[in-house]
């Protein structure tokens, strides 16, 4: 099985260019903000990766500023953007852990899933999904997972290591600046170092869990020819008066005229 590939971009890669290598990059994700901030690079990004078929976009969650806002924010940036799916990432880098910061996490996704009615996915690594959010309930595990690990040898065909509890995941984030891949030319960023991702499915499988591969209804075919009626036989035991002057009409027509002619 082929699963589908990708990568994330964000104003460390400072440009992107669709054009370099289609082949292999199936789905991409944009970061549009992180807390009250627009990523610097979102607009001029935003535009290039229009020639990628999936597209999603990711907002870098702050403790320092109400979930509310940040979701307000997300959602002016995503608007008519041809977003097709949403992430929240989760760091520890410039944010506090608490239960309050857990539960923030948790009501941007909600409020993010019902205002676009597409999929929300959670980024995070094992160990902050274990130590940040683990600690204050399991809600994690309704939410599809994007894996941030790395081994020291990238293999998009490997299996990531989990956080404990969990079984599944939806997107894994196989290779990235740790160690550095060097790949950001060969997939059209600016930078020496580019995210790599892959869906745990296939490009079809990919599309349908984002609502864009539907088989479609099958057609009825017409029925071949113009539909003569049949004339049904009289049932057994009774006769078909209306058959049966038909076929004695040229018997009895000759008769009838000599009778006439003698008369």
């Amino acid at each position: 099985m082929a699963r589908a590939h990708g990568i994330d971009v964000s104003k460390w890669q400072r440009y992107f260019d669709a054009s370099v290598n289609p082949g292999d990059i199936q789905f991409i994700v944009i970061r549009t903000s992180y807390g009250m901030m627009t990523d610097e690079s979102y607009t001029k990004l935003l535009e290039s990766i229009q020639p990628v078929p999936l597209r999603g976009a990711y907002h870098y969650f702050s403790s320092g500023s109400p979930w509310e806002m940040q979701a307000k924010l997300y959602l002016n940036l995503v608007r008519d953007a041809g977003i097709h799916f949403h992430c929240l990432d989760i760091e520890s880098a410039y944010n506090k852990r608490s239960a309050g910061f857990a539960l923030a996490a948790r009501k941007w996704m909600e409020h993010v899933r019902d205002a676009t009615e597409q999929p929300v996915v959670l980024y995070t690594n094992p160990n902050i999904y274990n130590t940040w959010l683990a600690p204050y309930g399991d809600w994690m595990k309704e939410w599809p997972l994007w894996v941030a690990q790395y081994y020291n040898e990238p293999n998009r065909d490997r299996k990531p290591i989990l956080p404990r509890g969990v079984d599944k995941w939806a997107l894994w984030q196989y290779s990235a600046d740790t160690p550095p891949n060097r790949k950001g030319k060969e997939y059209g960023v600016g930078s020496g170092n580019i995210d790599l991702n892959v869906y745990n499915g296939t490009l079809e499988e990919l599309k349908q869990w984002l609502g864009l591969g539907a088989p479609e209804e099958p057609v009825e075919e017409p029925a071949e020819g113009p539909q003569v009626p049949v004339e049904e036989p009289a049932p057994v035991g009774e006769l078909d008066y209306e058959r049966l002057a038909k076929e004695l009409a040229p018997l009895v027509a000759p008769l009838v005229a000599k009778q006439l002619g003698q008369g």
